[in-house]
C-alpha cells in the first residue's frame, strides 16, 4: 500500500495494521473486501518517505486518510510496509496513451480518480507504465461502458466499425489501420477471421470519430486494448471510417433462374460463394430459403442441375430444418464445407415470388 502526497509516493508502515485497515483500502479502491492484511513486506519494501504509521481504522471508513493515523514528523526507517489482498478485480481494459513522460527508470503506479477529473467515467485508474527510457500515461475505463459493432453491411459480421463510448456511438479512423486491427474486431465479435478491411465502403457516419492511429499486435481480446491516439482526438474525416468483412459473414442468393426468387442456391461464407447439396435438402429447408429471401411461399425444390451446376465449395450438406428458422444457417447441418457431394447435386429452389431485381439475404 502506498499513498500519493505532494507529488510523491510514500510508504505505510505496519504498526497496528489489521484487517479493518485493509478493508478501508479495498473499499477506497473499489476492489471489494479485504481477504488478507499483511504486516510484513509481502509485496516488497517501498523506497519513498513514510507517510502513515500506526493506522487504526474502525473498518467502515471510505478513505484511509479518515482513520486515526500517525503522520511521522521525521523520516522513519524501522518497520515493514503494509500489504493488502482484496476480493475484487477492477476491469480496466480500455487503455489510451495520452502522454509520454521521460524518465530513467521503470516503475508502476495507480491512483483512483473521480468523475470530476475524468468526466463520463464511473471509475478510472491512472497508470504509469513504460520502459527504461520513457513512461506512457493510460486511462482505463470499465469494459461495460464500451461496446463494439459493425453496421451498414449485409450482416452483423460485416460493416462499418463503431464503438459505443461515453454514451455515444462513434467510428474508427483508418490511419495506421491494417489487417491486425481488423482481426481483433472480428475475433472480439465472434465473427471469425478478417476477410477484408477498407475505408468508407459501408457509408459515412455523422457520429464522433472515437479512435485513430490504432496499433494492435493482433492478439488483443478487445480493440481498445490496442495503443491509440487519445479517445476523440484525430485528424480524420468520415470518409476514412474503417469497414470490415469477417469470415462468419454469410449471404444467400438464388442464381441462374428467370428472376431472383428461383435458381441454384448459393451461400457466401468465408469470403467465397458456394453451393448447397440437394442430398436431404427437403421442403422445410426450401421454405426457410424462400422466407429468408422474402420471396413468398415455396413452390418447388429442384435437384440435379436444374439450374446448371455451380463451382467452388459445396458449403452445406445434410440440412435439417423445422421451417421456422429465419436463416438457412440456423438449421442443423454437417460442418461447413464437409460433404460427399458433387456439383451435379447442387440444390435449386423455386419460390412463388417474382423479383426482377437481384436479391441478397444475410444475417
Amino acid at each position: 500500500v502506498e499513498i500519493y502526497t505532494n507529488g510523491t509516493w510514500g510508504r505505510v508502515l505496519d504498526d497496528g495494521w489489521d484487517l479493518s485497515d485493509a478493508n478501508v483500502v479495498c473499499r477506497q479502491l473499489d476492489c471489494g473486501s479485504a481477504i488478507a492484511a499483511y504486516n510484513s513486506s509481502t509485496y516488497g519494501e517501498g523506497g519513498g518517505t513514510v507517510r502513515l504509521n500506526n493506522v487504526q481504522c474502525e473498518g467502515n471508513e471510505t478513505r484511509l486518510s479518515t482513520c486515526n493515523v500517525s503522520r511521522p514528523v521525521t523520516p522513519l526507517s524501522v518497520g515493514s510496509d503494509v500489504g493488502v489482498l482484496c476480493s475484487g478485480e477492477v476491469q480496466t481494459t480500455t487503455t489510451t496513451c495520452i502522454d509520454i513522460i521521460p524518465h530513467h527508470w521503470w516503475q508502476s503506479r495507480q491512483v483512483k480518480w473521480d468523475e470530476e477529473l475524468l468526466p463520463h467515467t464511473r471509475l478510472a485508474i491512472l497508470y504509469l507504465s513504460g520502459t527504461l527510457t520513457h513512461y506512457c500515461l493510460y486511462v482505463a475505463v470499465p469494459t461495460d461502458h464500451v461496446q463494439l459493432r459493425l453496421v451498414g453491411g449485409r450482416s452483423r459480421c460485416s460493416g462499418r466499425a463503431e464503438i459505443y463510448y461515453t454514451g455515444s456511438w462513434g467510428t474508427v479512423c483508418d490511419d495506421s489501420w491494417d489487417a491486425r486491427e481488423a482481426a481483433v474486431v472480428c475475433r472480439q465479435l465472434g465473427c471469425g477471421a478478417v476477410i477484408d478491411t477498407t475505408p468508407g465502403s459501408c457509408g459515412r457516419a455523422s457520429e464522433p470519430i472515437w479512435l485513430d492511429e490504432l496499433s494492435c499486435a493482433g492478439n488483443e481480446s478487445v480493440l481498445w486494448e490496442c495503443p491509440s491516439a487519445p479517445w476523440g482526438q484525430h485528424n480524420c474525416l468520415h470518409k476514412e471510417d474503417v469497414s470490415i468483412v469477417c469470415s462468419e459473414h454469410k449471404e444467400l442468393r438464388l442464381v441462374n433462374g428467370k428472376h431472383a426468387c428461383e435458381g441454384r442456391v448459393e451461400v457466401l461464407y468465408n469470403g467465397t460463394w458456394g453451393t448447397v447439396c440437394s442430398d436431404t435438402l427437403d421442403s422445410k429447408a426450401a421454405k426457410v430459403i424462400c422466407k429468408q429471401l422474402n420471396c413468398g411461399p415455396l413452390q418447388s425444390v429442384k435437384y440435379y442441375r436444374e439450374f446448371d451446376q455451380g463451382s467452388g465449395p459445396i458449403w452445406l450438406h445434410n440440412m435439417e430444418c423445422t421451417s421456422h428458422e429465419d436463416f438457412l444457417w440456423q438449421c442443423t447441418s454437417t460442418v461447413w464445407g464437409e460433404n460427399n457431394c458433387d456439383h451435379w447435386e447442387d440444390a435449386g429452389v423455386v419460390c412463388s415470388g417474382n423479383k426482377t431485381c437481384f436479391n441478397l439475404s444475410t444475417m
